[in-house]
């Protein structure tokens, strides 16, 4: 595949556009990027990024800095969903709206109880990242996502549905990525603590030694 072909797909709700990929350089390994100015061009609040049940991570030099302009590898034949600082909404915030929509929602009795099901995996979900349960989240998001697959028809005719879903979609992406910022965060901290505990054990701080002069009162004449 020639680098001119190298395009990378991009979702955010009911909008999928493509940006380039550039090849990689040698600050980067020679891994094919995308650059977060590029995308922000169409998404101008994206701020995060996800690939299936993946959060995408930006690329860092040797020493754990972000390179830039942000940038992550180049996913050929995925398509990546953009998270945006619009999705502010907190969690409660959206479980009273929930409540809400589906007072006021016409949809269907069997499209209500299928909402309620989706709403009911998002609560599970917010509760499963608030203890650090990761990989149960993340499956929780998969039975979230195949609930929301399965309301596609009532989506088509209730924009108030399909909103919320996407709320809850994005909330749902952010909080994954805080999780995955934090764990690196205290990754980054153990290492370098290792790293400075390893240099003083390999090279320990010279001892200084001071030479005083004699005293001169003890001098012969």
């Amino acid at each position: 595949m020639s680098t001119n072909d190298m395009w990378q797909h991009l979702q955010y709700g009911d909008k999928t556009v493509r940006v380039r990929a550039y090849p990689g350089k040698e600050d980067n390994q020679e891994v094919p990027f995308v650059l977060v100015d590029d995308i922000q061009d169409h998404f101008p609040d994206a701020t995060k990024f996800m690939c299936g049940s993946d959060l995408v991570s930006f690329l860092r030099d040797a020493n754990n800095n972000w390179l830039l302009p942000k940038r992550f590898a180049y996913r050929p034949n995925k398509t990546v969903d953009v998270v945006t600082t619009s999705s502010t909404m907190s969690p409660r915030q959206l479980s009273r709206q929930n409540t809400i929509i589906l007072q006021s929602t016409s949809a269907s009795s069997a499209e209500k109880g299928k909402f309620q099901e989706s709403t009911a995996l998002f609560d599970d979900f917010i509760k499963a990242i608030q203890s650090g349960q990761r990989e149960h989240a993340d499956t929780i998001r998969g039975d979230f996502q195949k609930s929301c697959a399965s309301l596609q028809a009532a989506l088509d005719r209730n924009h108030d549905l399909q909103e919320q879903l996407n709320n809850m979609q994005q909330l749902m992406l952010q909080m994954q990525q805080q999780t995955l910022d934090r764990l690196a965060d205290m990754h980054g901290r153990v290492q370098a603590l290792l790293t400075a505990t390893y240099e003083l054990h390999e090279y320990p701080i010279p001892r200084l030694f001071i030479v005083l002069p004699k005293d001169s009162s003890t001098r012969g004449p």
